[in-house]
């Protein structure tokens, strides 16, 4: 799920400086905390259509791990 920072009260949950993302949360189905993963969502326009750029940053994460 995506959580708006400015609904959270300015905080900053990606840690990028901004407080105007909407940042992606899953929810552990265990506990069903909800846990920040960190990347804002930001939809592209590209040729074809659009993009989720939440998509790409989690493909590059799990490569790198």
């Amino acid at each position: 799920m995506l959580v708006g920072e400015a609904e959270q009260g300015g905080t900053d949950l990606n840690r990028d400086g901004a407080t105007n993302d909407d940042v992606l949360h899953i929810v552990e189905p265990k506990s069903l905390a909800a846990l920040n993963m960190g990347l804002a969502a930001a939809t592209t326009l590209w040729p074809f259509g659009a993009h989720n750029a939440v998509a790409l940053q989690l493909e590059h994460q799990m490569m790198l791990s």
